[in-house]
């Protein structure tokens, strides 16, 4: 898998909500979300992940479209998406602006929320290029998950 299978700016669409509101949506077709699905031999899940992760704890800042600013604090990093302690519910797909601070600069990036599991979100960077130098020169300095 390469850059081609990162949610690029065209999947991004707007959707009305059940209370009216426009609320920005990304789409994924079945056959990409199976692709990334990795499985074992034996059937079971592994981590398909592509780029490591890294220790980061920093304040966020999760903007959803019609909603309030949320705040949260980080986990980890990677070239490829951020984990994140929300105290609020954020729906899965959701398109969200957010704000935090590497340890070179302050980063600005637009993301989806790909997982959840009760208050800690997984956001993938829909255009990861766009911070790609910024998030490696930090987690440089960032101690690995383990």
């Amino acid at each position: 898998m390469g850059a081609e299978n990162y949610l690029k700016a065209a999947d991004v669409r707007e959707e009305w909500s059940p209370r009216g509101r426009i609320a920005s949506k990304a789409t994924m077709t079945d056959s990409e979300t199976q692709d990334q699905a990795k499985r074992h031999p034996a059937g079971r899940q592994v981590d398909a992940r592509h780029h490591p992760r890294f220790q980061l704890d920093v304040e966020i800042s999760v903007r959803v479209r019609g909603q309030p600013r949320l705040r949260g604090r980080t986990v980890d990093i990677s070239q490829s998406g951020i984990a994140a302690m929300l105290r609020l519910e954020v729906e899965m797909g959701t398109v969200a602006e957010l704000e935090f601070e590497l340890p070179q600069k302050k980063i600005s990036a637009l993301a989806v929320v790909r997982q959840r599991s009760a208050f800690r979100y997984g956001f993938q960077f829909v255009d990861p290029d766009s911070i790609r130098d910024s998030v490696r020169g930090s987690c440089a300095q960032l101690p690995p998950c383990s």
